[in-house]
């Protein structure tokens, strides 16, 4: 059950990924879009700024399984690595589902 759920986390990434990176050099100048996708983010205000940290955070498993197949070079051993959770990780987790959901929805409901 733990394979598969560590599997199933990094193909979820890899497909949100995938689909961003396709968004961004879809369109020829991939420096332009992307340096426009964090200008709007951040003229956003808050809002902008904590999707800009959503999609940080969603981007880091993947990262630490690559850094990982690449020191390790085994296919299990990296899944396993890129999966373990420290204990900054597991605060930032608790913020990411916890608190930013409830500062958009403060954001939405009380200030737009």
């Amino acid at each position: 059950m733990g394979n598969i759920r560590k599997i199933f986390t990094l193909v979820l990434t890899l497909v949100f990924i995938s689909f961003f990176v396709a968004v961004l050099f879809g369109m020829g100048d991939v420096r332009g879009n992307l340096a426009g996708l964090v200008s709007t983010l951040f003229n956003e205000g808050l809002l902008g700024f904590l999707v800009f940290i959503t999609l940080l955070y969603i981007f880091y498993p993947v990262y630490k399984f690559f850094r990982a197949f690449l020191k390790i070079r085994s296919l299990k051993e990296a899944l396993d690595k890129s999966i373990i959770k420290t204990k900054i990780e597991i605060w930032l987790d608790r913020i990411v589902f916890g608190i930013v959901p409830a500062i958009y929805i403060i954001f939405i409901v009380f200030i737009k």
